[in-house]
């Protein structure tokens, strides 16, 4: 409770709530004591070229496969090379994670998803939230414009309805 509580205040007062973000990086604020006391965002210039790409070359038509060879053929370093058990470089999934937030039109949100239990499997997952999500307007932090934004989401929200339909009358 009082992690969520300080991470709150931190965003309240414009500070980084953890992770890492491709196109921002996070300064530490010292505190005096030897310490730091939270952590200011600004733009990463190197990496905000690879996000203004991967919006431009979406909204140009290519795929969020072609897009991810290109990275991977350029050899654009990702954001979290040493993650175990997953596929190295460049994939559609985070392609499409970028395309999706709203952090690059300055709309920083907090709280926005959440884990949660599965009552049938014990699982956990993870789930967007309906209430409580905290959102902020961050314009200094602006990486792509709303034209080109609007074309983005104009276009995932077309190739979402060609592909992902509603429940298959067959079964799974």
């Amino acid at each position: 409770y009082k992690t969520r509580r300080g991470l709150e205040g931190r965003m309240t007062k414009g500070l980084s709530t953890g992770g890492r973000l491709l196109g921002y990086r996070t300064i530490p604020i010292p505190d005096g004591r030897g310490g730091t006391n939270g952590a200011t965002i600004e733009i990463h210039e190197e990496e905000r070229k690879v996000v203004e790409r991967i919006f431009r070359e979406y909204a140009r038509g290519h795929s969020l496969l072609s897009i991810a060879r290109a990275l991977n053929l350029d050899e654009v370093p990702v954001l979290r090379p040493h993650r175990t058990n997953r596929k190295r470089g460049w994939v559609c999934s985070t392609v499409r994670a970028i395309l999706h937030n709203t952090a690059y039109v300055g709309r920083w949100s907090y709280m926005r998803r959440e884990w949660r239990r599965d009552p049938d499997t014990g699982n956990r997952r993870y789930q967007t939230r309906t209430e409580g999500v905290m959102v902020q307007e961050r314009p200094h932090l602006r990486i792509i414009d709303d034209q080109q934004w609007e074309a983005v989401q104009t276009r995932l929200a077309d190739v979402r309805k060609k592909y992902v339909g509603g429940p298959r009358a067959d079964g799974p």
